[in-house]
């Protein structure tokens, strides 16, 4: 587990030097490497759910997350909303 600790750490420093350098595809490529080696853990920890079962994930790039603030701005009300709704997703609560 502190070997795949390592890894990840430097994953994420990678990470942060793609996104700086605005590297695109270098950034698909290390996040998509992080996010199995997560997986990894999470699967050793027993955190995620058996084989079979059905988890909905996804990855929102730096870029798309600022386009949807900038395009939310001029409502205030709308941006609140999709705040809520994402930390409720965020804390595992069912959102309808």
């Amino acid at each position: 587990m502190a070997k795949l600790g390592g890894i990840i750490d430097r994953l994420d420093v990678f990470l942060d030097k793609t996104e700086e350098g605005e590297d695109i595809l270098g950034f698909r490529a290390i996040a998509a490497e992080m996010r199995k080696q997560l997986e990894l853990v999470a699967k050793l920890q027993g955190e995620l759910a058996q084989e079979g079962t059905t988890t909905n994930y996804f990855f929102i790039s730096p870029d798309v997350a600022r386009a949807i603030a900038e395009a939310l701005a001029p409502y205030p009300e709308a941006g609140y909303a999709v705040s809520d709704v994402l930390k409720e997703l965020e804390g595992g609560v069912d959102v309808q």
